[in-house]
Order: structure tokens, then sequence, then C-alpha cells
């Protein structure tokens, strides 16, 4: 055969590569932004500068900024480009230029630690003395193109400041790198942690990256052992692989927790207690199964955040417990506090979980008391009942859901439960507001019954209430609250120290019981606070010990290993 003309060649081959480059390829483009740090008395700020290339000319171009965090983002612009740029709430609107490009160039406040701002809005980006630290969905603007969520690549450039100590900078897409970082992505950016400084502590292995930063109690090897420990497990039962390395962050800038797509963020503030516990074990094994529930697999509607958060505390509590992180009784005694948290202090017996209408989320209020303390009891019952049945477990259901490929619904959840023997307890506890007895649940799981005689701190105080509010009725004349200078009247503003686990004191004959339960014995520097004539005061007491007179009701977990093995 005769050879074409080596232009013919190269025309069909011109032809041929322009027929393969589509449309939705030309209109993707290339998407990059580069983030300084720049660090100030107060504060500072970090600067954002965003550029769009390749887009369709004239193509109207939008820069969101999401309202995670709680919209509190105020962001200043400083340039864009094809002429001024047209805002919105949290947005910019430009057209493309004739070659394809918008750009946006913004400034956003970095909080000081501590600070007015930093204390109402703990989500959005904060400084310390040794560490700036955010998150990408509350800095980087997102950007739709033609009123589509763009879908090229990206490619983000991060920037030191080079003044010490904010030289290092360290994600949650790509870990540590010195001065300046370059993170190339697909079209998911996620949310990743974003920190400018040099961690204090580091722990880097194939399995897990850990950074700690700040002046709080050593934390990071705790985090790594309870990522090392449960992330595979935690794939292996959802049939969805764990990150490797997963990178978890140690700061002092926050309490709490925070579980997102590229990594987990752990509080230790200075004064806080140093070492591993039961809650600090259960807290990092909830943030890092938001990875999967909550990142991986999304609601899809705010009214399901009661699966998403309730839920993964059960399946951290769990999870901790089987791997042996926590003594499985310990397991069954946090459940029994997330009861009395419920009883107290939530929305039990006034909402339902199935009511779409409900705001979950309403400031650590009745609502979410209800979303962190309440639906982890249904969790339990639903994960006993189900083995009960013959099923393998409750991880089975978030394992289910992955299937779906797409944003689970209540109507999901449902059809779950009804093909696997939970219609009734659908309708009792989700169409309906009864939560289940997590006294019946642990029965079921294989748990028995215990009783462990516990100290009481006698006060002498009667009250017409058993908390801070309370009115004292009348005080044992020979009794400590007399003695500390308490009197009759008085309104009972608070004490120190609380006891936290739920005492039956049903055994204490005494006809003065506030604080029975509630005020923890041996601790020096006791006190009661009471106001009096409109001034509140502190009253220093040394309560009288009742020695074994309360009770503390509990659970024996011999005979639970079944419980805490599943075989997906």
């Amino acid at each position: 055969m005769r050879r074409l003309p080596l232009l013919l060649r190269l025309a069909l081959t011109l032809a041929l590569t322009l027929a393969l480059w589509t449309p939705a390829a030309r209109a993707a483009g290339q998407l990059g932004y580069t983030l300084s740090d720049r660090p100030a008395a107060g504060g500072g700020a970090w600067e954002v500068d965003v550029l769009l290339e390749g887009a369709r000319a004239g193509a109207a171009v939008t820069f969101v900024l999401s309202a995670w965090g709680d919209g509190a983002t105020q962001l200043e612009l400083l340039e864009s480009e094809p002429g001024p740029a047209e805002a919105g709430d949290r947005s910019w609107r430009l057209s493309a230029s004739a070659s394809g490009r918008a750009r946006l160039r913004y400034r956003m406040p970095v909080f000081a630690a501590g600070s007015p701002g930093h204390e109402r809005h703990g989500l959005l980006t904060a400084r310390g003395p040794e560490h700036a630290f955010g998150y990408s969905w509350s800095t980087l603007v997102d950007v739709r193109v033609d009123g589509a969520l763009f879908a090229g690549p990206r490619r983000l450039e991060l920037v030191a400041s080079g003044v010490e100590p904010y030289t290092e900078v360290v994600t949650g897409w790509a870990g540590s790198a010195p001065g300046r970082q370059v993170v190339e992505l697909d079209a998911r950016m996620g949310n990743a942690p974003i920190v400018f400084g040099r961690p204090r502590a580091r722990i880097e292995d194939a399995r897990v990256e850990v950074f700690q930063f700040g002046r709080g109690p050593e934390r990071s090897e705790v985090v790594a052992q309870v990522v090392r420990s449960t992330a595979p497990l935690f794939a292996r039962h959802l049939g969805q692989p764990a990150p490797r390395p997963y990178r978890a962050f140690v700061t002092d800038l926050r309490g709490g927790g925070m579980g997102s797509e590229f990594g987990l963020r752990i509080g230790s503030a200075e004064g806080e207690p140093a070492g591993a516990s039961p809650w600090l074990s259960a807290l990092v094994a909830h943030e890092l199964f938001h990875h999967w529930l909550g990142s991986g697999l999304a609601e899809e509607s705010p009214a399901l955040v009661w699966f998403k958060e309730g839920f993964t505390e059960y399946f951290a509590l769990w999870q901790v417990a089987a791997a042996g992180l926590v003594p499985r009784d310990g397991f069954a005694q946090r459940l029994l506090e997330h009861a009395a948290i419920a009883a107290a202090r939530s929305s039990a017996g006034q909402v339902a979980f199935g009511d779409a209408d409900v705001t979950w989320r309403d400031g650590d209020g009745p609502n979410e008391t209800l979303v962190y303390s309440g639906a982890p009891l249904l969790a339990l019952c639903m994960d006993a009942e189900l083995r009960a049945a013959g099923h393998p477990g409750l991880f089975e259901l978030v394992h289910d859901l992955f299937l779906l490929e797409r944003p689970y619904s209540l109507l999901d959840l449902r059809t779950w439960m009804e093909t696997h023997d939970l219609g009734p307890r659908y309708q009792r506890s989700i169409a309906g507001r009864a939560l289940p007895s997590v006294d019946d649940s642990l029965a079921l799981a294989g748990f028995t019954r215990v009783q462990t005689p516990v100290d009481l701190a006698y006060l002498g105080i009667q009250a017409d209430g058993p908390s801070a509010g309370a009115t004292i009725l009348a005080l044992d004349p020979d009794g400590p609250a007399f003695e500390a200078g308490a009197r009759v009247g008085d309104v009972i503003s608070g004490f120190w120290p609380a006891r936290g686990d739920p005492i039956d004191v049903s055994g204490a004959e005494v006809d003065y019981s506030f604080g029975l339960a509630a005020f923890a014995p041996g601790y020096p520097g006791s006190y009661i606070g009471v106001v009096r004539d409109g001034a509140e005061q502190q009253l220093f007491v040394e309560p009288r010990l009742l020695v074994g007179a309360g009770a503390l009701p509990g659970w024996s977990a011999q005979g639970t290993a079944a419980f805490f093995r599943y075989e997906p």
C-alpha cells in the first residue's frame, strides 16, 4: 500500500485529535489555587488566588464558598479578571475571557486563638503561637461553569510565610512539606485540614501519619494506635478501602474532634489530662468512621444527621471495645451514660427521628443531644435485634447503603430495616418516638446485670430540685453545707466536682439528699456555688462520706464474645 503524503497524514492526525477532544473536555479546563499564609498580630490572614483556564469563551463562572463551618467566613475581594466580579452570598460571578480565563483573588481573616471570634466560630481558620489551622471547605472557593460544578483537574499550591514558626505546610491531601506544597487533585477536592506550622510531634509510617501542634498533652501515640487498630476493620466491615496513609491532626486550638474526607482533627488543649482514655479512643474512632459515614457515604437530607452522627457514635464505641482498646464493660457503661443524658436533657419522646421537619442542629440543645445520646441507643438495639434474628449485625446496613452509589434517604433506611426483620422497630423508634431500653438491648447482646457499691457524698442539703437552680429548703445543722456557710433560701448555682455516672441512692436513708448521686467525693477544693441576695459566692465544703451506700448499675461483658465479632 502506498503511504499517504506527510502533510496529509499530519492533517488527518490533527483532525482525529480535535475529534477526540470533545466539547466537554474542552470545557473542563484546569483550575489552580495558590494559598499564602500572612501571619500578623491578631491572627493575620490567608490570601487565595484562583485561576480557571480553558473554559468556553464567555462562560458564566461562579466562585462559591461553602457555608460549612457556620457560614461566618468573611472574604475580602482583592482582584478579579476579566473586569469586576458580581458579588452574591459568599459568591462572585464573572464571564470567562475570550481565551477562557477567569481569575479571583481574595483574603480571609484568621482568628487569633482564644479571641471572641475564635470562640464563636471554632470550625473556621485560627492561629495560635505555633501554628495556623483551617479546613479547605471554609477556605477555598469552589467553581461553577455555566451552572455546573467544575469537573476538571485542580492544582493547589500552598505557600508558607517564611516567618517562624509558620514555615512548614501540612495538609490532609499530601502530608508535610517545608515552605511550599503542591497538590495535584482530580475533580474531587473534598475537605482537608490545612496547617502552617512545625509539628511538635509526628508519627509517619505506611498506615498512618499523625501531626501534633500546639501545647496540649501528647496524644499523637493514642491517635496512631486507634487508627492502626480500627481503620482496617472499618474497611473490611464496609467493603470500602481506608486511605493509606490516613492523616490525623492534633491541635490545641479547639477541643473535641472533627472528621473529614482527608483526615481527622483531635483537640488537645493545655490543662487536659494526658495519656489514653476510653473517651479519647472512642472520639478518635468516631471521627475516623466519618471517612465512610459522612464523607464517602452522604445523606440525602440534613434531617438524617441523627443517623450520621448517632450511629457513628455507636460504631465507634463498638469497634474500640471489639479491638480491645477499651474494656467491653466500658462499652455498656458509656451507653448507660448516653441513656441518662437522653432521658434528662434531650427531646426524647417529643420528636421522631423520622420527622423531616426537625432542626437537629440546635447548638447542643435538646434535639442535638438526642442525636448524640439517643440515636446510639437505637443503633445498639438494632444491632442486638439483627444478631438475634440471625443477621451479621449493624455494619451490614452501612455496607449496603454504599451499594446504592448515591446519597441515602430515609426511605432507604426504612426499606432495609423492613427486609431485615426490623420493620416494627422502625415504626416504634423512627416513625414513632419511643427510644429503646438500653437495659433490654444489653441483655439481648449477652451482657449480665451487676451492681457495684460506691461511696456517696453527703452535704446535708434538702432542696426543691436535684441540680443547679434548686433552692435550699432545709439544712442539717450538723452537716457539711451548713458548716461551710450555706443558708436556707440560697439558690444553688452549681457545684464541683460533679459525678457523671448514674448512681442509685435508694439505699441511703437520709432526709437531706441533695447531691448524693451528683457530687463526687474525695476531691480537695470541693465547693458549692450559691446565690444569696443577688450575689454569687463559692462555699468550700468537705462532704461526709457514706461508705458503700450507693450502687453503680453496670453490666458484665462475660458472654458477649459473639456480639463483638462481625463477619461480613
